[in-house]
């Protein structure tokens, strides 16, 4: 959350998302959630015009 932060801060563009759970190294898929990690990604890139 403070790296977060801090790219907020600088100017730089940057979503933040919090699981419930999962941890770390879970990859494109969390099993706990049904929330795409991979599908918020793309909304984003494409949100800030970084993909078409």
């Amino acid at each position: 959350m403070l790296f977060y932060s801090k790219l907020i801060q600088e100017g730089v563009k940057a979503e933040l998302h919090v699981y419930q759970q999962g941890g770390h190294g879970f990859g494109l898929h969390n099993k706990t959630t049904k929330a795409s990690w991979f599908d918020s990604m793309l909304t984003w890139l494409e949100a800030n015009k970084m993909i078409p």
